[in-house]
C-alpha cells in the first residue's frame, strides 16, 4: 500500500522542487509535448502515466471514516468527468467504487443488516400465509366419487413420505391428467372446494407478492395439503375402493368418455405441433370428438387424427393455403371421416398410444384399479357393456380369503 508521504510527493518526482512540480504541471496541462516533459525532467514514466506521478490537491471534504483531510487525485488533460478523492490517512476513496477496509467492513454490515431484515420480512410473509390459508377441513365422507378420482391422481406422484404435504407440481415424470387444459381445471376445481389448500411450509416465491398477498397463488410452484379428515383418508384416496364406483356404472362411462375426449385432445395437439400447426382448442372441437366416441375408441380416433393431419399436411403444401387454415380443416376433414367410415360399416385400425404421451395418473387408476379393464379403455370405445362384463368377469375370478 503506498505511504502517506508517497501519495502526496511520487517518488518519481521526489527529486523535483515545488517549484519544478508546479511548473511542470503547468506545461503538462497547457498541452506541452509530454516526451519532451519526460525527458527533460527526468522522470522514469512514461507519457500516458505522466499525470499519475503529480501531487494530489487537497479539499475542503473530510474523510467520512476517520475525519482526515481528503485530496483529489490528477487527472489527464483529456480525463472528462468525476475526479477520484482519496483520503491519505485510511486510503478511503470517495466517488467511485472503494475496496478500503472501512468500506469493505460498512458494505458486510449492510450485507448482514439485509438478511436479517429479509429473514424477518420471509417470516412474517410464511406467518401470513399460515393465517390466510386456514381453513376448516372437510370429512371424506363428503367428498364426490369424481373428486376423489381427481385427488388420487395428483396424490398418486406428489404426496411426500410422511403424507404430510403434496409436493409441488411443477415436476412431475408423468402426467396427472390427459391435457393441460384439463389439469388446471381440476386444481382450480379443488382449490375453490377447499379439498386441495396452499401448504404453509410452500415457498413464499410460490405466491404472488402484491397488494393481495398471500391470496393468489401459482397452481404449480405452491405445495398443498389434504383438507380432508376421516379413518384413513390419505390411504383411501391414494388406492380409490372401486365398489364405490361401480355402484354408479353409468358415472364411471361418464368418466371414460372424458378420459378418452381428453386422450385423443391430447394427441391432436400432439399430432399439429409435430406436423407444424398451431391450434386451440375450441367447443367445436370437443363437440367434434364427443360424438366420434360415441362410436370409436380412443385408439381408433388417434388412427383417424393420424390420418387427417397427413392429408392436411398436403392440403397445405399442395393448395399453398395458410397453416391456420390446414390445421382447422383438420377438425372438419375427422368429423367427415368418421361418418364416412360409420356410414360404410369401415372397421379402423387401432393405434398404440406414442411415447411422448405416456398414460396419464388418472386413465391408470381408473382403467386398471377401479374398472379393472386395463388396456381396454384405450383400445374399446366408451360403453356400459364392457364396464359390466368386467365387473361380473372380476367377481367370479377374485378370490376370498
Amino acid at each position: 500500500m503506498v505511504k502517506q508521504n508517497e501519495l502526496l510527493i511520487n517518488k518519481k518526482i521526489a527529486h523535483l522542487s515545488e517549484s519544478e512540480i508546479e511548473e511542470l504541471m503547468l506545461r503538462y496541462y497547457d498541452g506541452e509535448p509530454v516526451s519532451s516533459l519526460i525527458k527533460e525532467y527526468d522522470i522514469p514514466t512514461t507519457p500516458g502515466t505522466l499525470y499519475k506521478t503529480f501531487p494530489p490537491v487537497e479539499v475542503e471534504e473530510l474523510c467520512p471514516y476517520c475525519n482526515n483531510k481528503v485530496f483529489e487525485k490528477r487527472v489527464s488533460k483529456s480525463h472528462i468527468g468525476k475526479k477520484e478523492k482519496v483520503c491519505i490517512h485510511c486510503y478511503h476513496k470517495i466517488g467511485v467504487y472503494c475496496g478500503c477496509d472501512n468500506c469493505k467492513k460498512a458494505r458486510k454490515k449492510a450485507e448482514e443488516r439485509n438478511i436479517r431484515l429479509k429473514n424477518i420480512k420471509y417470516q412474517e410473509k410464511k406467518e401470513e400465509i399460515e393465517r390466510f390459508h386456514s381453513y376448516e377441513p372437510i370429512p371424506i365422507t363428503k367428498v364426490d366419487l369424481v373428486s376423489k378420482l381427481y385427488l388420487s391422481s395428483i396424490l398418486k406422484e406428489n404426496i411426500s413420505e410422511d403424507f404430510s404435504f403434496i409436493q409441488p407440481l411443477k415436476n412431475r415424470n408423468k402426467p396427472m391428467f390427459p391435457t393441460k387444459d384439463w389439469t388446471h381445471d381440476v386444481l382450480n376445481s379443488l382449490c375453490h372446494e377447499q379439498l386441495l389448500v396452499p401448504d404453509p411450509s410452500s415457498d413464499v416465491e410460490a405466491f404472488v407478492d402484491d397488494e393481495n398477498f398471500p391470496k393468489i397463488f401459482y397452481l404449480y410452484r405452491v405445495k398443498y395439503k389434504m383438507n380432508v379428515f376421516g379413518e384413513n383418508a390419505i390411504q383411501s384416496l391414494l388406492y380409490p375402493s372401486r365398489d364405490e364406483f361401480l355402484n354408479d356404472k353409468r358415472m364411471c362411462l361418464r368418466i371414460w368418455k372424458v378420459i378418452s375426449l381428453h386422450e385423443v385432445i391430447d394427441y391432436l395437439l400432439y399430432s399439429m405441433g409435430k406436423a407444424g400447426f398451431s391450434f386451440n382448442v375450441g367447443q367445436k372441437t370437443y363437440s367434434v370428438f364427443k360424438e366420434l366416441l360415441e362410436h370409436f375408441s380412443a385408439s381408433q380416433i388417434y388412427g383417424i387424427i393420424y390420418k387427417q393431419t397427413a392429408n392436411a399436411v398436403r392440403y397445405y403444401h399442395e393448395q399453398k393455403v395458410s397453416k391456420k387454415r390446414a390445421a382447422s380443416s383438420i377438425i372438419t376433414r375427422c368429423e367427415n371421416f368418421g361418418e364416412r367410415a360409420l356410414s360404410l360399416g369401415w372397421e379402423l385400425t387401432k393405434y398404440d398410444r406414442v411415447s411422448y404421451l405416456p398414460q396419464s395418473h388418472i386413465s391408470s387408476i381408473f382403467f386398471n384399479r377401479i374398472l379393472m379393464i386395463g388396456d381396454l379403455g384405450f383400445y374399446e370405445k366408451p360403453n356400459i357393456e364392457t364396464i359390466e362384463k368386467e365387473i361380473h368377469h372380476n367377481k367370479a375370478t377374485t378370490p376370498s380369503f
